[in-house]
């Protein structure tokens, strides 16, 4: 059974699926040391100019000292990649560890999101997402994020275009570097093709049973990357058999995988995520698990697993999918 320690996914790749994912490979993925390959100094080149790691760690769920652990072992493990969100309410134990680290700020690719919820007060306006950016900033103890969010795409066109807006005006202050959405559709996506600035990144639920075919195919022909989280075990919906059904059987292969490549299931579905070309975040409180989850390295999926883990695509989420809902749906 896949430990409940380990929470999300992502990535960039070697060998890919399809002729598609090798040319978005070789297009973005490289080397911050300029040798070839996969390590943890490994970066993708955004469409802004600027090098995102490939690998982070995130702290969704995690209690403030739960964070700080986790983001001081991290980064001593050599990560220099975390993900937070106003959301998750452990910014201030995030921005602690990092200074606690020792490592240079500037060394450190550091991303948050501002919340956009279901409710109109859980919906911020133009002057929300600037307020909730320096009350972050304000948490962190740092003066600018790498990357800023909007954590869903949750409103109606209008909504979402004043965010954005704002999202643009943040960059231009040099409050947030770079600036990208969460959780967004191929619709909400194309709202923003008259912008001035495109997301260098939507970050958003991505696994073997969920594999977004479509949004990748969007993100991939205007320059975004996909950045992967989602549960390593799926969790099905109560009452979707189908979807018990297909997981118990993949689960199955998964762990004849891991056992023929000497690694752990954590470790094949980490590598997956960086095969099918997108950034990769995980999560966990264990430094047995953090050194396991980031040796990805030494090993690779051969086509044939590539192939057979394309096969479980199934529409799975773990609980929620701003993506696909409608803004009728919004109150």
């Amino acid at each position: 059974m896949l430990d409940s320690q380990h929470r999300r996914t992502g990535g960039c790749a070697l060998l890919v699926l399809s002729a598609l994912a090798c040319v978005r490979t070789v297009r973005r993925l490289h080397e911050l040391d300029g040798t070839q390959g996969f390590s943890l100094a490994s970066a993708v080149a955004l469409s802004d100019g600027r090098d995102m790691p490939l690998l982070g760690l995130g702290v969704y769920s995690l209690s403030p000292q739960e964070a700080y652990g986790a983001v001081l072992d991290a980064l001593r493990a050599g990560v220099r990649h975390i993900d937070t969100a106003e959301l998750y309410e452990n910014e201030v134990a995030v921005g602690k560890a990092l200074r606690d680290s020792g490592i240079p700020r500037d060394e450190i690719w550091l991303t948050t999101k501002a919340w956009v919820g279901r409710t109109a007060a859980q919906r911020p306006g133009y002057d929300g997402v600037l307020a909730a950016l320096k009350a972050s900033l304000w948490r962190l103890n740092t003066t600018y994020v790498d990357l800023y969010l909007l954590h869903s795409p949750i409103g109606d066109a209008r909504e979402r275009g004043a965010r954005w807006r704002a999202m643009m005006d943040a960059k231009a202050a040099s409050w947030a570097r770079s600036i990208g959405v969460s959780n967004y559709g191929v619709r909400h996506l194309q709202e923003l093709e008259g912008s001035s600035e495109t997301p260098v990144t939507n970050q958003i639920e991505l696994s073997p049973w969920l594999q977004r075919r479509a949004i990748e195919a969007y993100c991939d022909a205007h320059g975004i990357v996909m950045t992967a989280w989602g549960a390593l075990a799926p969790r099905c919906r109560h009452g979707q058999a189908a979807c018990e059904t297909g997981v118990s059987m993949s689960s199955g292969v998964l762990q004849a995988m891991a056992a023929r490549l000497g690694v752990s299931t954590f470790q094949v579905l980490l590598r997956w995520t960086l095969q099918a070309g997108h950034v990769a975040l995980f999560t966990t409180t264990s430094e047995t698990h953090l050194r396991n989850d980031i040796d990805l390295f030494a090993f690779e999926l051969a086509p044939s697993d590539l192939a057979e883990m394309a096969t479980w695509d199934a529409d799975i989420h773990t609980g929620w999918d701003p993506a696909n809902w409608a803004d009728t749906s919004v109150h």
